[in-house]
């Protein structure tokens, strides 16, 4: 599968202004906005996969892909009832990713997330199981569609009680999800099965975590990378265990 840049970006941007007229609609409401880039997702990955290798500009159409998201009260709800995130696991293989590897590290093609595949290539991983890296909160589950495919949030506070620190983990692409939001979750529980978005690539997670809660979804790729962590020297640095992912 073969594209250029301007059918990329084109593409994109028709996205951009679909989701832009959504939230003129919802201007009034107290929201907290999340960026969606669903369309630049489908894009670059598609490309990506083929072998392309396409960033230019997907920053701009990406900032301007603008959908509601999480109510500020809910947040709030989240918040208070989180509870304290002690130590991580791997989102596959827990604890320590055995018999996968991240086929996409982070940055890699300005990747702002982790692709994680099974060792066995291709669709042998499909439908394996998906765990929460740590206990928290679940507040968002939804199917995105295009190249998200079913996306579930959690909230962590790798703080304490009386002085709570929020971040939260991302998983993407997935076929079943076993979670709904305000649902309490403990590290290593199952969350949903590993998905390849109704075939559009083979059956991978893409993963992600933010030191930033409740930030928009985004488009999965961008040269700024703020608010967001390396999801392996973060779960490596807050596990006891210490296992070493597949490389």
């Amino acid at each position: 599968m073969k594209m250029s840049i301007a059918m990329v970006l084109g593409l994109g941007v028709a996205a951009a202004v679909w989701s832009v007229a959504v939230t003129a609609e919802n201007q009034d409401e107290e929201v907290v906005q999340q960026v969606s880039g669903v369309s630049i997702l489908y894009m670059y990955e598609a490309v990506q996969y083929s072998g392309q290798a396409v960033a230019e500009g997907l920053e701009e159409v990406a900032a301007n892909a603008v959908r509601p998201s999480v109510h500020l009260t809910d947040a709030q709800r989240f918040m208070l009832n989180c509870p304290v995130a002690d130590t991580f696991v791997f989102p596959v293989g827990a604890p320590d990713a055995g018999g996968y590897y991240d086929a996409q590290p982070f940055g890699k093609n300005f990747h702002l997330g982790e692709d994680w595949n099974g060792v066995g290539g291709g669709d042998s991983d499909l439908g394996d199981p998906i765990y929460a890296v740590a206990n928290g909160v679940v507040f968002f589950t939804e199917d995105i569609q295009l190249g998200w495919g079913n996306v579930v949030r959690i909230l962590h506070n790798i703080g304490s009680k009386e002085a709570p620190e929020y971040i939260d983990s991302l998983y993407a692409h997935l076929i079943d999800v076993y979670v709904r939001p305000g649902a309490m979750v403990k590290k290593g529980d199952p969350i949903g099965t590993m998905g390849n978005c109704d075939g559009l690539y083979a059956a991978h997670l893409h993963f992600e975590m933010r030191h930033k809660a409740f930030m928009p979804i985004g488009g999965a790729y961008s040269v700024k990378t703020d608010g967001y962590l390396n999801p392996t020297l973060f779960l490596k640095a807050h596990s006891h265990t210490h296992g070493t992912a597949a490389q």
